[in-house]
């Protein structure tokens, strides 16, 4: 009888319905959904443009990355507050690294030859270093607020 019985609790775990797992898209929210696309629209001017313009597109195209991922991961915590608090910081340590970029595209701009590739593949590493670690900094900071003010 005991073989019966655990036969019996196995087919009954397996015909329970089973949670629908949802894919990356279907759990964004409108906010991350709208970012992430107009971030894939800038990004595709930016393929083709060259010079100023082309920095100028990848940057918007982070920047609204960034906005729609981080923006919308706190609003669906009820707290745009936060998002606006981390996204003034994250504009303020950007800030802080422009001389940085400027120094880059000067050495880019007075560079012979394909050595000024180098360095915009540089400044584009150093962009994408400071987008990602933003991007985790004031996720883990609003949350850890958001925990704190609702423990």
């Amino acid at each position: 009888m005991d073989h019966i019985d655990k036969f019996a609790a196995t087919v009954n775990e397996i015909s329970k319905p089973q949670p629908v797992r949802r894919g990356a898209w279907s759990s964004m929210n409108w906010i991350q959904k709208s970012g992430c696309l107009l971030g894939v629209l800038l990004i595709l001017p930016y393929l083709i443009a060259d010079g100023r313009l082309g920095i100028f597109l990848g940057l918007l195209s982070w920047t609204s990355f960034y906005v729609g991922y981080v923006g919308g991961g706190l609003w669906k915590y009820k707290h745009a507050l936060h998002f606006w608090w981390s996204f003034a910081g994250a504009s303020v340590v950007h800030a802080l690294l422009l001389p940085i970029y400027a120094v880059i595209v000067k050495l880019t701009k007075n560079a012979p030859g394909h050595e000024g590739k180098l360095y915009l593949y540089l400044g584009f590493g150093l962009l994408i270093c400071e987008v990602l670690s933003l991007h985790y900094a004031t996720k883990k900071i609003g949350l850890r607020i958001h925990h704190k003010e609702h423990a």
